[in-house]
């Protein structure tokens, strides 16, 4: 059976899409003679070590000795004598690309998909015009060392073709795809209402992500506030954590709006969060390698307002499933979420068009096919003697 070594630079320790794909991958694999081994960083949740265990998913954790050393990398190699090494969630230019690439001799195609997103810090950095030049040069000699480089979304594979210094035949697009038999519309609005808003009329506005600046809950924050001026029966929470939550939590607990901000941590049931939700927003302020939980609030059916930068607007249609508005300016935000909150047709509308954008476009057997079309792609490269 032909194996793939396949890193992912994670802790599976949410049931979120991501996870999703992994146990799809692996069992769609399967089903074609491929044969994935994962390896993956600590923590994992309980559900997620069953759902591995339950469908005979190989996975193992990353040590860090593993990679010590490219001769410890190469025994790994050659004790599962995989055909393909496929690495997620690092860089183009990460030590391991070189350790991998010397290990291997060459012989063995190297995959990467680039799932990073671009924050305003590396933007600023980027602009002077020295440093810009050196970091080019740097990823230019990496990206030789990699056989194919994968695109979660256009935004990301046009970057690796302009900066990256990768060839047009080294980039595929595969875009994140998300568990439609998961995430989609319930009828269960009211009673979860209640459980999560205390009010079964209450209007919900979500926010589902890390609590950091560069994810632009501030500005979700914002918009709340100026909403809640208004006086409108409306509940907005906030699901994740983050360096930011417990000033979030004291700013919302000065101003007394604890019982219309609320805060729920980390949850795996999601796709039932945003079957109670009305609008969902997603107010990144980096430049979003794609948008994964927007596609899933899509999926349940939810309207959308989100940043217009990164991948998101390959989503998202403006004026069609949601809104898109500039990233950080929370007078667009609030302006935004009103029309949809102010207009029960439009917001219908938006309902339809989401669900029926990410089932056509954004189906995860779709992304899973991909992925294993360009499996066979690369292992039969490595038989003919070649790579790209």
């Amino acid at each position: 059976m032909r194996k793939v070594l396949f890193l992912a630079c994670i802790a599976p320790n949410k049931q979120g899409s991501y996870e999703d794909f992994l146990i799809h991958l692996c069992l769609s694999s399967r089903d074609r003679g491929i044969k994935l081994s994962l390896r993956l960083n600590p923590p994992i949740s309980e559900e997620n070590r069953r759902r591995f265990e339950g469908s005979g998913v190989e996975w193992s954790f990353v040590k860090s000795t593993d990679f010590k050393s490219y001769s410890s990398l190469r025994k790994l190699i050659e004790k599962h004598d995989f055909g393909v090494l496929h690495f997620n969630f690092i860089s183009a230019c990460h030590p391991l690309i070189r350790k991998a690439r010397l290990a291997t001799r060459g012989k063995i195609p190297i995959l990467l998909t680039d799932h990073s997103s671009k924050s305003q810090q590396e933007i600023q950095a980027e602009r002077t015009k020295s440093f810009r030049w050196l970091i080019r040069l740097r990823r230019k000699l990496y990206s030789r060392l990699i056989d194919g480089c994968i695109g979660v979304s256009k935004y990301v594979l046009d970057r690796a073709l302009n900066e990256g210094g990768f060839r047009s035949e080294q980039v595929f697009l595969i875009q994140n795809g998300v568990d439609i038999d998961r995430f989609k519309p319930h009828n269960a609005r009211s009673i979860l209402n209640r459980f999560v808003a205390g009010n079964e009329s209450a209007k919900v506005v979500t926010y589902i992500g890390q609590l950091i600046h560069d994810k632009g809950i501030w500005t979700f924050l914002e918009a709340a506030y100026i909403l809640l001026e208004k006086k409108r029966d409306l509940v907005f929470l906030i699901v994740g954590k983050g360096s930011e939550e417990n000033k979030l939590m004291q700013v919302v607990k000065s101003s007394g709006l604890t019982d219309r901000v609320k805060f729920l941590g980390f949850m795996d049931n999601i796709e039932l969060i945003l079957s109670s939700t009305n609008v969902f927003v997603c107010p990144s302020a980096w430049e979003e390698a794609f948008g994964l939980v927007v596609a899933e609030a899509m999926a349940c059916g939810v309207p959308v307002v989100a940043s217009r930068t990164g991948g998101i607007p390959e989503i998202v249609r403006d004026g069609e499933t949601g809104f898109l508005v500039p990233p950080g300016d929370p007078m667009a935000f609030a302006e935004a979420i009103d029309r949809i909150l102010c207009d029960p047709a439009l917001g219908r509308e938006f309902s339809l068009r989401a669900r029926e954008r990410i089932v056509l476009e954004f189906d995860l057997e779709r992304c899973v096919a991909h992925y294993l079309e360009l499996y066979e792609k690369f292992f039969n490269i490595q038989k003919g003697g070649g790579l790209v």
